[in-house]
Protein backbone atom coordinates (compact mmCIF):
# COMPACT_ATOMS: atom_id res chain seq x y z
CA UNK A 1 0.00 0.00 0.00
CA UNK A 2 1.08 3.82 -1.04
CA UNK A 3 1.80 5.97 1.51
CA UNK A 4 -0.86 7.72 0.37
CA UNK A 5 -3.20 4.92 0.91
CA UNK A 6 -1.97 4.34 4.55
CA UNK A 7 -2.64 8.04 5.13
CA UNK A 8 -6.18 7.54 3.62
CA UNK A 9 -7.03 4.07 5.59
CA UNK A 10 -5.58 4.80 9.08
CA UNK A 11 -6.34 8.54 9.35
CA UNK A 12 -8.46 10.21 7.02
CA UNK A 13 -11.40 7.38 6.76
CA UNK A 14 -11.85 6.56 10.44
CA UNK A 15 -11.67 10.55 11.04
CA UNK A 16 -14.69 10.79 8.29
CA UNK A 17 -16.60 7.59 10.05
CA UNK A 18 -16.63 9.28 13.49
CA UNK A 19 -17.65 12.46 11.36
CA UNK A 20 -20.51 10.80 9.89
CA UNK A 21 -21.52 8.56 12.32
CA UNK A 22 -20.55 5.78 10.06
CA UNK A 23 -20.27 1.79 11.19
CA UNK A 24 -17.15 1.77 9.06
CA UNK A 25 -14.68 1.55 11.66
CA UNK A 26 -16.88 -1.37 13.18
CA UNK A 27 -17.09 -3.34 9.90
CA UNK A 28 -13.53 -2.92 9.22
CA UNK A 29 -12.82 -4.34 12.62
CA UNK A 30 -14.96 -7.01 12.24
CA UNK A 31 -13.24 -8.03 8.65
CA UNK A 32 -9.86 -7.82 10.03
CA UNK A 33 -10.28 -9.71 12.83
CA UNK A 34 -12.05 -12.29 10.15
CA UNK A 35 -8.48 -12.36 8.13
CA UNK A 36 -6.84 -14.27 11.24
CA UNK A 37 -9.73 -17.04 11.46
CA UNK A 38 -9.17 -20.28 10.38
CA UNK A 39 -10.33 -21.36 6.70
CA UNK A 40 -13.03 -23.74 8.02
CA UNK A 41 -14.48 -21.04 10.55
CA UNK A 42 -14.27 -18.05 7.38
CA UNK A 43 -16.32 -20.67 5.82
CA UNK A 44 -19.18 -21.68 8.20
CA UNK A 45 -19.76 -18.03 8.64
CA UNK A 46 -20.06 -17.48 4.74
CA UNK A 47 -22.21 -20.17 4.99
CA UNK A 48 -24.12 -18.66 7.81
CA UNK A 49 -24.34 -15.68 6.48
CA UNK A 50 -25.28 -16.96 3.01
CA UNK A 51 -28.38 -18.53 4.71
CA UNK A 52 -29.16 -15.50 6.69
CA UNK A 53 -29.41 -13.55 3.19
CA UNK A 54 -31.76 -16.51 1.60
CA UNK A 55 -34.12 -16.81 4.41
CA UNK A 56 -34.34 -12.76 4.25
CA UNK A 57 -35.40 -13.15 0.52
CA UNK A 58 -37.24 -15.77 0.55
CA UNK A 59 -39.47 -15.05 3.69
CA UNK A 60 -39.90 -10.83 2.76
CA UNK A 61 -40.45 -10.71 -0.49
CA UNK A 62 -42.87 -11.83 -2.99
CA UNK A 63 -40.58 -11.67 -5.99
CA UNK A 64 -37.50 -14.03 -4.42
CA UNK A 65 -39.97 -16.26 -2.58
CA UNK A 66 -41.25 -16.95 -5.89
CA UNK A 67 -37.80 -17.56 -8.09
CA UNK A 68 -36.28 -19.34 -5.19
CA UNK A 69 -39.50 -21.69 -4.89
CA UNK A 70 -38.93 -22.37 -8.61
CA UNK A 71 -35.34 -23.27 -8.34
CA UNK A 72 -36.47 -25.70 -5.39
CA UNK A 73 -34.32 -24.06 -3.03
CA UNK A 74 -35.43 -23.14 0.54
CA UNK A 75 -33.50 -21.74 3.42
CA UNK A 76 -33.11 -24.59 4.84
CA UNK A 77 -32.02 -26.21 1.50
CA UNK A 78 -28.83 -24.27 2.05
CA UNK A 79 -26.93 -27.11 3.44
CA UNK A 80 -22.77 -26.11 1.92
CA UNK A 81 -21.39 -23.05 -0.29
CA UNK A 82 -21.87 -24.83 -3.15
CA UNK A 83 -25.83 -24.41 -2.98
CA UNK A 84 -25.12 -20.83 -3.79
CA UNK A 85 -24.87 -22.16 -7.67
CA UNK A 86 -28.47 -23.49 -7.51
CA UNK A 87 -29.87 -19.27 -6.94
CA UNK A 88 -31.20 -18.12 -10.03
CA UNK A 89 -29.62 -15.32 -11.56
CA UNK A 90 -30.85 -11.87 -11.07
CA UNK A 91 -30.88 -9.74 -14.43
CA UNK A 92 -31.20 -5.84 -15.33
CA UNK A 93 -34.94 -6.96 -17.01
CA UNK A 94 -35.47 -8.64 -13.92
CA UNK A 95 -34.95 -6.06 -12.08
CA UNK A 96 -36.59 -3.53 -13.99
CA UNK A 97 -39.99 -6.07 -14.52
CA UNK A 98 -40.04 -6.68 -10.42
CA UNK A 99 -38.39 -4.30 -8.86
CA UNK A 100 -42.04 -3.60 -6.58
CA UNK A 101 -42.02 -6.90 -5.87
CA UNK A 102 -38.46 -7.15 -4.75
CA UNK A 103 -39.05 -4.87 -1.82
CA UNK A 104 -39.78 -6.21 2.07
CA UNK A 105 -42.86 -7.10 2.64
CA UNK A 106 -42.42 -4.73 5.48
CA UNK A 107 -40.94 -1.80 3.95
CA UNK A 108 -42.72 1.34 3.82
CA UNK A 109 -42.53 2.11 -0.05
CA UNK A 110 -43.09 5.50 0.49
CA UNK A 111 -40.19 6.21 2.44
CA UNK A 112 -37.98 4.29 -0.20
Amino acid sequence: MSITGAIIRGVIAPLWAIKEKSPYLQHLRAVEHMHRWPIEQLREDQLNRLRSIVRHAFEQTEYYHERLSEAGISPDSIITLADLQRCPLLTKDDMRANKDRMVSRFANITEL
